[in-house]
């Protein structure tokens, strides 16, 4: 990629960063996503979740908007996922069981334009996820014993799979996920919603099995850990377009 290599003298890795701004914030952020402006100069936005809302901040301003209100006593914020649609960026604000679509309108004087609109929808979750993968046209919600499938244009559900012992181990290239025993397959039936008969088919799952090398001689412990190609989701890898670093400058929120 061209990046430096931290020399065997560096005292730390952080040394080889390059320093671009400071952006401060009301209140310490529980989940953070970088948003594509629409012309990728200079109007970039960060996606935050604290307290009781998510907000957009203006990268190159540090201006913030409300963009959503959670409306419940206890939040688990779980992720904010940017997804693209003809150039125009959208967030799925994933909270407790539920997840939000909301679309990030076009610039209007420089302030981006969150409003509700007709295309804004959300969809819940069986189960209250830890993590949520999108590899679109898909998006994974892992909890402790099993993953769901659904779409995200629209949240059906498109598969179920029961995993004892679940642990999301990356996701960055493939995901990798470690259970205790083999992944058994449930049926969609069982729940409120359906796949339609033209659904994609249910992703394949490789495995591979890893010996613990603390148990004892005779004792070993046998952990499966599985991949799920990305291509088998989406067809292609894609990767997020690096930009070039701009002049820093600390910026502070009013």
């Amino acid at each position: 990629n061209g990046a430096p290599l931290a020399s065997p003298q560096s005292e730390s890795p952080v040394e080889e960063f390059q320093y671009i701004r400071e952006i401060c914030l009301s209140d310490p952020p529980v989940v953070m996503t970088l948003v594509d402006g629409p012309t990728g100069e200079n109007d970039n936005l960060i996606c935050v979740a604290y307290r009781h809302q998510f907000d957009l901040v203006s990268e190159s301003t540090g201006e913030c908007y409300r963009m959503h209100n959670v409306d419940a006593s206890r939040v688990n914020f779980v992720a904010a996922i940017d997804v693209y649609e003809d150039g125009e960026a959208g967030l799925l604000l994933c909270y407790n069981y539920v997840c939000y679509y909301r679309k990030v309108c076009p610039f209007n004087g420089g302030t981006a334009l969150v409003q509700p609109l007709a295309s804004d929808y959300h969809f819940s979750w069986n189960q209250v996820p830890y993590a949520i993968v999108c590899a679109f046209p898909y998006i994974l919600a892992f909890t402790t014993d099993s993953i769901e499938i659904r779409l995200v244009v629209n949240g059906n559900l498109v598969h179920t799979a029961v995993v004892p012992a679940l642990q999301l181990v990356a996701s960055r290239s493939d995901i990798y996920f470690r259970a205790a025993t083999a992944v058994s397959e449930v049926s969609n039936s069982s729940s409120k919603e359906t796949s339609s008969p033209g659904s994609p088919q249910t992703p394949s799952v490789q495995e591979n099995l890893i010996f613990s090398p603390s148990a004892a001689e005779g004792e070993a412990s046998c952990r499966n850990i599985y991949k799920i190609p990305l291509s088998n989701l989406v067809g292609r890898s894609i990767e997020r377009p690096l930009k070039s670093p701009m002049v820093p400058k600390v910026i502070t929120t009013p």
